[in-house]
């Protein structure tokens, strides 16, 4: 498996399970790229998002925080759905993914009030860091025009 490749898969699972990625995993994930998620070429903006995501889960947090409401197609929102679904259908990560936790309403009041602050939190540094570039490429595409 590519390095990159690896180190993406790596990365994105602690972000989506919090755990680590089996072989099992990390062949799936290679086994797209060679298919699925290689079928369009990715726009600059599509890879600097990737690229700065691989990093650590909390840059693929704000990356994807971006991407969910501003590139909702875009690579890494593809790479992210589609490691998902692997992950929910593993052995080792799908009870984190089809196991409801039993709670007060209270209680799940808070934590959705805390993932919605969180995912404010990290869409704003994602307007920051990739709203300017965004920006600029979709400025340039329409000179073009």
């Amino acid at each position: 498996m590519d390095t990159r490749l690896q180190q993406e898969c790596r990365t994105f699972t602690r972000y989506l399970a919090g755990g680590e990625a089996s072989p099992y995993i990390e062949g799936k994930y290679a086994t797209a790229h060679g298919s699925v998620l290689d079928d369009e070429p990715a726009l600059p903006l599509d890879r600097a998002m990737v690229d700065y995501a691989t990093r650590s889960p909390l840059r693929t947090r704000i990356a994807d925080a971006y991407g969910r409401i501003f590139r909702p197609h875009g690579l890494l929102r593809r790479k992210l759905v589609y490691l998902l679904a692997v992950l929910e259908s593993s052995r080792e990560h799908h009870r984190s993914f089809t196991c409801g936790g039993s709670s007060t309403v209270l209680g799940a009041v808070g934590r959705i009030s805390i993932a919605v602050a969180a995912f404010l939190v990290a869409l704003s540094a994602g307007v920051v860091l990739f709203g300017p570039r965004h920006f600029l490429a979709a400025r340039t595409k329409r000179g073009a025009a």
